[in-house]
């Protein structure tokens, strides 16, 4: 049986469906770039990033959204959804060449850019737990 809440719709169930069915669209393609790039790698420490990367993806947005769900707003962070699509789109893009005028495999620009993405995704999402943890109990 559901339950009752005295809370407000969220914020989805009011924008215009089209445009949230592109955006849900666009951010569903992201994570499948993460999964075929897992594929690529197959094994060592990219593979690792790889899964790092998804893994602090999903968390960054989880947290914004339990600190949205009790009234916090929360946009801090370095690595949210605009900075890990353009960090994966423009390497990704340009890896072939990159890669071949300073002599490494292809595929090397786009596993460091994982990297980052990874450190950066996790960062963020444990730099809004402890924002949001702050902003709770009043402490600065």
């Amino acid at each position: 049986m559901g339950q009752l809440s005295s809370s407000p719709p969220d914020d989805s169930a009011t924008e215009n469906p089209p445009i949230n069915r592109r955006r849900h669209g666009l951010v569903r393609s992201f994570y499948f770039a993460f999964v075929g790039l897992g594929y690529f790698f197959g094994g060592g420490w990219q593979a690792v990033a790889v899964l790092t990367a998804l893994g602090g993806s999903l968390l960054v947005s989880y947290t914004r959204a339990r600190g949205e769900s009790v009234g916090v707003l929360c946009k801090v962070g370095i690595m949210q959804r605009a900075e890990r699509m353009l960090l994966l789109g423009f390497p990704s893009i340009l890896d072939p060449w990159i890669s071949s005028a300073i002599h490494r495999d292809t595929g090397t620009i786009v596993s460091w850019a994982v990297a980052v993405i990874a450190v950066g995704a996790v960062w963020t999402s444990v730099h809004r737990t402890i924002w949001i943890s702050k902003a709770l109990t009043g402490k600065p």
